[in-house]
């Protein structure tokens, strides 16, 4: 039996400027002609409280047979400050429900639902904020495991379902509404083991089909964009076991992604590889481990788009990759 409670709140400000256009640049000859006058501005501040709680428990049964059910009760409050309009409190209690069926020691079979209910990210034209987004999601496959552990797989199917998602409200384009839905489905691989003693190995593929199920600006059936068909990665570490060097882990990984499309699906964000890079180093210092680890992303600094929006007015935005980067961090259990 599991038992818990959980807050979150969050706050977000900031302002929209508008300006008069600039002329045409010709991107083969750029001349850049000046910058952006601001004509008027369009503050914002709102902040939204989340909390809940929950209870989850799971049985086991003869013949290898585990059941697994849970209910969420799930508040949130929105507020916009400058408007000084409070969206009624909404709330809503979510089930979570999953079997699992083992019929040989290496292999299990397993199903699950579960429904979820959280925050849109968006403002009406009053002012006031969208109400949440609600989902389900059905999930099935088998999991199997060789060689006391050390060889794992994951074959799994799932189909979810989002409501209310934000989307541009056509007569206050800067605003929006939430009539939109997005279905999500595809099957997902994901493969773990020890080659050597210390040496781990990780390959995932996921083949997604996320498309607009309602829409109000003609996208219904369309491809959602920035997801990619297919995604996978494969990732090695190696634990060193000499004693001289033990602690010591080093790694090196691929992260693929196919190519992804536009809101109306009519450009192509190019498929694109990374490499990434990993060290760390563990020690123990009296009762407490002390763990360093330095990650490079992207180490081929790889030129890459990650994804392609575009608005009413039928300009277009691509998000960039991020180049070459280095992150450390110093972990301390205790």
């Amino acid at each position: 039996m599991l038992l818990g409670g959980d807050y979150y709140k969050t706050d977000n400000y900031g302002i929209f400027y508008n300006g008069t256009p600039l002329p045409a640049i010709d991107v083969y000859n750029p001349v850049h002609t000046g910058s952006i006058t601001p004509t008027s501005s369009n503050p914002f501040s709102n902040s939204t409280d989340f909390y809940g709680i929950y209870a989850q428990d799971q049985i086991k049964l003869p013949h290898n047979i585990h059941v697994m059910g849970g209910l969420r009760y799930q508040g949130i409050d929105q507020k916009d400050k400058l408007a000084h309009i409070t969206t009624p409190n909404v709330h809503a209690v979510t089930p979570r429900v999953g079997i699992l069926w083992q019929p040989q020691k290496w292999l299990s079979l397993y199903g699950n639902y579960v429904e979820n209910f959280g925050a849109t990210n968006g403002q009406k034209a009053d002012g006031s904020m969208l109400p949440p987004e609600s989902a389900q999601q059905w999930e099935g496959g088998l999991k199997t495991e060789f060689f006391d552990g050390r060889l794992s797989s994951t074959l799994s199917y799932f189909d979810l379902t989002k409501q209310n998602v934000a989307t541009t409200d056509l007569t206050n384009p800067l605003y929006s509404i939430a009539i939109g839905e997005v279905r999500s489905r595809g099957p997902e691989v994901d493969i773990k083991g020890e080659i050597l003693p210390g040496w781990n190995a990780i390959a995932t593929y996921a083949n997604l089909d996320v498309r607009v199920t309602k829409d109000n600006s003609g996208l219904e059936g369309n491809r959602m964009y920035g997801v990619p068909r297919n995604m996978g990665s494969l990732w090695n570490t190696y634990d060193f076991q000499q004693a001289t060097l033990k602690g010591l882990k080093v790694g090196g990984g691929l992260t693929l992604r196919d190519s992804s499309t536009n809101p109306s699906n009519t450009y192509n964000v190019p498929s694109y590889t990374t490499v990434d890079l990993m060290a760390a180093y563990s020690l123990k210092l009296n009762k407490s481990k002390i763990s360093f680890q330095l990650n490079v992303n992207n180490l081929l600094d790889k030129n890459y788009f990650q994804a392609m929006t575009s608005d009413l007015n039928a300009s277009s935005r691509v998000t960039i990759g991020t180049p070459r980067s280095l992150m450390g961090s110093v972990k301390i259990e205790f």
